[in-house]
């Protein structure tokens, strides 16, 4: 029993010491870290979460998600929740960031709020889209690409909009086909 704790307090020991050696060598220790500047540490100022309904689970993956200084991650769509997902990332061109953050800073986007249906044949499973944008959309904000319609009421130009341009930067970074969700795109907008 005494050789035991005498061999912890010799560990204790030897990682103090070799602690602060690394502290004297000029290597950070943790107390003088720095902690990264929130200024310059990217926000995510949109947000899409594919959400895949099938056989009565959900499965969600990031469809895209979109950073402050312009870069955007999508990943790939997770459709058995034992698929491991492929992440591309890149950054949109200034003229593509500014027209984003001109689509995110339309008024109408502010006052778009809760589900939007887009029916589709479904057999055993369909899509939805959560979205998030803490700048841009005040409420939850979901639109379905699947079964019946639950209501009936048409997109606000505003999401229209906004639907298009997620569909754009999905293809320019990740590259895949965005045919299924092409509808949000072409939905009847809104007039008032």
């Amino acid at each position: 029993m005494v050789t035991r704790l005498l061999q912890i307090r010799l560990v204790a020991v030897s990682m103090a010491a070799i602690g602060l050696l690394g502290i004297s060598q000029g290597q950070p220790g943790r107390e003088s870290a720095k902690l990264p500047n929130s200024d310059s540490t990217p926000t995510v100022i949109l947000e899409v979460v594919n959400n895949h309904f099938t056989v009565g689970r959900k499965i969600p993956s990031i469809y895209l998600r979109l950073f402050s200084d312009g870069t955007a991650e999508c990943h790939a769509l997770d459709s058995t929740e034992h698929e491991q997902g492929t992440v591309r990332k890149g950054r949109l061109t200034p003229n593509d960031f500014e027209k984003t953050k001109a689509v995110l800073a339309r008024s109408g986007l502010r006052d778009v709020n809760g589900r939007y249906d887009l029916p589709r044949t479904v057999i055993d499973s369909w899509m939805e889209w959560a979205l998030r944008s803490h700048d841009s959309l005040r409420h939850d904000v979901t639109v379905s690409f699947g079964p019946e319609a639950r209501y009936d009421r048409p997109f606000p130009e505003a999401l229209r909009d906004l639907a298009c341009q997620i569909l754009t930067i999905r293809e320019y970074i990740y590259g895949d086909s965005t045919g299924y969700y092409r509808p949000a795109c072409q939905a009847r907008v809104d007039h008032p």
